[in-house]
């Protein structure tokens, strides 16, 4: 046998090996050694190689074509459904995954297939996409919100960086800077704030960021300059922020304006002081008691009395007089169970003295709003009592003062007017007289001396009675057409001597007002325009000022009032310049106490150069039907008429004073009248008897003798030749009383002095020929 099979027979098991036969052919051998099986049986089996190994090639070449066939298709089948099912979902995915990192928030995947593992994959991206645009658009929603937040807030707010660059800033910061946006994004928080921050506060700012890096906040305040070069005072605060790691990763700064705050608190610390100051000096003794009314602690020291003596005392241990104490007690027990305040002035004595305490007393409640005590102030008005029965005394001494001067000035009033009236009397009856002589111009000096005399004299008498509060206002029911009427009549003839024109635009209106009153306003105001214009002309007006008011103007073309004086003028003695006709400045104060009398509203505009208007408001009465005008018919005398007559009478004059008689005869005979004089009533009535002649008119003095009066005289007249016979009341009383009772009794009245061109109007009126 060959060697190799040879060796077969040693194996101690048995297996299959291709060997060379004895032939040379390759064989493949299956054997079972001696040792195996039947012992000592050696059992060889042996296949042509060639044979064998040519249907194990085939069959493997044919295995493998399949294999790779199959494999062909398995990975084609895979590429397939790879691209389907793999690659494409994966790049969709891939795609929006890249369009998040880009910050488009709103890339899909959008996978059809939501089975498989990657479908549902992308189906769970999108859906993650979706929540995590919403909270996106809420964080961008809610970043805008806070960012108009800190844009509207008046606090100056900005982030920086650990190392103190300016990553953002709100718009209240950019505009006190004064600097665009792109100055301070980005750049070191110093430089941004350079231009306001300056020297030690710049420096501050600078140490506070540089803590606030480190960790430590910081807090001043600085003062600065604003847009503007506005100087402020602004509260300065640097903080750190913290991430989850514990490290610093911003900054930040805010900054208040507290300029206001400022000034406020250093005005509030100097009232302060003033109070302390105040109530040191006051007198006011300030003090608090507990519900046990022991002190508990007070301000100022009173009667001796210190805070160290009183506290922890009640009333009855402080004071000597116990009945004192009590009456103390017992108003501030009252205060206690009331738990209102008390005010009530209290007598203490002391050492043989009164004192008296006007004192005030108010619950004293704590935090919680229970009541804890009382708190008192008490003000010394011992003086002040002191002072009153002083006054009281003053007092009385005045009103007895004021009967006397009451008295004089009734007494000067006729008194001091009789003398100015007779050189008035003479005055005219020597003017008739002279007529074209070389000396009538002293005369007519004479004659403006006298003017000047009566208007001061009519002002002293007129303020005198307004300051005495003896004149009282009688509102009635007035045509105002009749009262400007007579105004006009009476000053028409002066404004015509010094060239001027005074008119009054007809009315029909009627006003509530004390008649006599309201004749004074507009008297004064007339008198004023005349005495400050020099050409041109004086307007009365009536204009409505609402449904029930009306005001009457008086404009003037004179010269003006400046601006800084518009008030001053209804002030006593108070003139302007500009005018040689100059009186003691009372006329505009005496409308200026009738109007507020009347509760009748005074204005003035002006223009200097130009002419001023006066203006008195009052109530406006509207009449449905006509009615009888307030005044008689005999006191509607101040039409316009000639100034004398074709014929001339006898004329009746009574006064007691025998100067006024020679004056007043003197007078009436150079106009032409025959005159009879009286110096009584009684008198009168004896001489008519014997003369026998009816006068055409009677002239009475107001106070005769033995208390009798005018009206009385002139009645009694009347009651004799016949009520036709006009009569005109002579006074030196410029009371409203004595207008109001010649008007009741149908006679006219002139205030002494009388000038002659009035008496001899009215005269004329009244029908004396």
């Amino acid at each position: 046998m060959p060697q190799p099979y040879l060796n077969l027979l040693g194996e101690t098991r048995g297996g299959v090996t291709t060997l060379p036969g004895m032939d040379g052919v390759a064989r493949v051998l299956a054997y079972s050694p001696s040792r195996q099986g039947t012992r000592d049986l050696f059992i060889s089996v042996g296949l042509d190689h060639t044979a064998v190994a040519g249907t194990i090639d085939r069959a493997t070449r044919q295995g493998l074509l399949m294999t790779l066939t199959g494999l062909l298709v398995a990975i084609l089948a895979a590429w397939i459904g790879g691209t389907l099912f793999i690659r494409r979902p994966v790049e969709a995915l891939i795609r929006a995954t890249q369009g998040w990192s880009a910050g488009n928030s709103s890339a899909r995947a959008g996978l059809v297939d939501r089975k498989s593992e990657i479908g549902q994959l992308g189906r769970a991206f999108d859906a993650m996409a979706e929540t995590l645009e919403a909270r996106e658009r809420a964080l961008r929603g809610s970043e805008e919100h806070l960012r108009a937040v800190l844009d509207a807030l008046p606090t100056f707010v900005g982030v920086l960086s650990p190392a103190g660059d300016v990553l953002q800033v709100n718009q209240t910061a950019v505009q006190a800077s004064g600097l665009p946006v792109e100055q301070i994004v980005g750049h070191p928080f110093h430089e941004a704030c350079r231009r306001a921050f300056a020297g030690a506060a710049g420096e501050r700012l600078r140490d506070a960021v540089e803590r606030a890096a480190h960790g430590d906040s910081a807090r001043f305040d600085a003062p600065v300059r604003i847009a503007g070069d506005r100087a402020a005072i602004m509260e300065m605060r640097v903080t750190p922020m913290h991430g989850s790691d514990g490290r610093i990763t911003h900054l930040i700064v805010s900054g208040i304006d507290i300029t206001e705050r400022k000034s406020t608190e250093e005005a509030l610390r100097v009232a302060n002081e003033r109070f302390r100051t105040a109530l040191r000096n006051s007198g006011v003794v300030v003090f608090n008691q507990d519900c046990a009314l022991r002190y508990t602690w007070m301000h100022n020291p009173a009667l001796g009395f210190t805070a160290e003596r009183v506290v922890g005392k009640t009333d009855i241990e402080v004071f000597e007089d116990a009945a004192d104490a009590e009456a103390l007690t017992a108003i501030k027990r009252r205060a206690l169970e009331t738990g209102e305040g008390v005010r009530e002035e209290v007598r203490i004595r002391l050492a043989g003295q009164d004192h008296f305490y006007d004192m005030t007393i108010d619950p004293l409640r704590g935090p919680d709003g229970t009541l804890a005590g009382i708190t008192c102030a008490a003000v010394d008005v011992t003086g002040r009592k002191q002072a009153e029965a002083d006054l009281r005394r003053a007092r009385e001494e005045a009103e007895h003062a004021a009967v006397g001067k009451s008295k004089f000035l009734a007494v000067a009033s006729h008194d001091l007017r009789q003398p100015v009236q007779s050189l008035y009397l003479f005055a005219a009856a020597l003017g008739d007289r002279l007529q074209g002589h070389p000396s009538l111009p002293l005369l007519d000096n004479m004659r403006q001396a006298l003017d000047t005399l009566k208007g001061l004299l009519d002002g002293l008498l007129d303020m005198s009675r307004l300051e005495s509060g003896k004149i009282a206002a009688n509102p009635v029911e007035v045509r105002l057409g009749q009262v400007l009427g007579r105004l006009v009549a009476e000053y028409a003839p002066r404004a015509a001597q010094k060239g001027l024109e005074l008119r009054a635009v007809p009315t029909r209106a009627w006003v509530r007002t004390d008649p006599s009153h309201l004749e004074r306003i507009l008297r004064n105001l007339i008198e004023n325009a005349l005495r400050y214009t020099r050409q041109g002309r004086i307007l009365i007006g009536c204009r409505r000022s609402g449904p029930d008011r009306l005001r009457v103007e008086v404009w003037d073309s004179g010269v003006g009032i400046p601006a800084d004086r518009l008030e001053d003028i209804f002030e006593e003695f108070t003139q302007i310049q500009g005018s040689g006709d100059r009186g003691l400045g009372l006329g505009l104060a005496i409308v200026k106490r009738l109007s507020k009398l009347l509760d009748h509203r005074v204005r003035v505009r002006s223009k200097e150069g130009i002419g001023s208007v006066f203006s008195v408001e009052m109530p406006r009465v509207v009449v449905e039907k006509p009615r009888a005008a307030a005044a008689p018919p005999a006191m509607d005398l101040f039409r316009q008429a000639a100034n004398d007559c074709a014929t001339k009478g006898m004329v009746l004059v009574i006064d007691d004073e025998a100067i006024i008689l020679l004056g007043l005869k003197a007078m009436l005979e150079g106009w032409g009248y025959s005159v009879l004089t009286a110096r009584s009533g009684d008198q009168a009535l004896e001489r008519l008897r014997a003369d026998g002649r009816r006068p055409q008119i009677v002239l009475a003095d107001y106070q005769l003798q033995q208390g009798r009066t005018g009206p009385e005289a002139l009645a009694a007249v009347q009651g004799l030749v016949g009520k036709d016979v006009p009569g005109i009341i002579l006074t030196g009383d410029t009371a409203p009383e004595r207008l109001d009772e010649a008007r009741r009794k149908g006679f006219s009245i002139l205030h002494k002095p009388v000038f002659p061109n009035d008496l001899r109007k009215m005269m004329a009126n009244a029908g004396a020929a």
